[in-house]
């Protein structure tokens, strides 16, 4: 997790000294040696989430595919508050955001968003796909 002033370029960026999960609230508090810089900024987080078995977030599915095998794919349900379940963010309806996504599959499946691939590149024996920045929308609708 880094924060970075976006009013200054060469802003140097800031590690939060504690990093609070409340896991009841579904937050996370990020607390600064010092004060952030006022205006506009950059908060930077590596986020790793996981496949589920409900039918929330990013979860598993299966379908029939040729001659009819059993397949399984991922995908997502984000309404109304789902979508913290698949990445950090504000999912009130309320509140907007532009997305911009990254999705790595093995070779050989198709990752699909609502918005188009920017650009495709092979990472090892898998395929990732970056597409366009979403326009302000609310998350869920990811």
């Amino acid at each position: 997790v880094f924060f970075r002033s976006s009013v200054v370029p060469s802003a140097e960026r800031l590690k939060p000294v504690v990093v609070a999960l409340d896991a009841h609230r579904e937050t996370v508090t990020f607390a600064f040696g010092e004060p952030l810089p006022a205006g506009p900024g950059v908060l930077e987080l590596s986020y790793v989430g996981r496949l589920s078995a409900d039918l929330a977030g990013l979860y598993r599915s299966t379908y029939h595919g040729p001659g009819g095998r059993k397949e399984t794919m991922a995908v997502t349900q984000l309404e109304a508050i789902d979508a913290r379940r698949v990445l950090p963010c504000w999912d009130e309806p309320g509140t907007k955001a532009s997305v911009a996504l990254a999705v790595t599959v093995p070779e050989g499946l198709t990752a699909i968003s609502n918005m188009p691939a920017a650009s495709e590149t092979l990472v090892g024996n898998k395929r990732r796909t970056a597409f366009l920045e979403t326009p302000v929308m609310s998350t869920y609708l990811l």
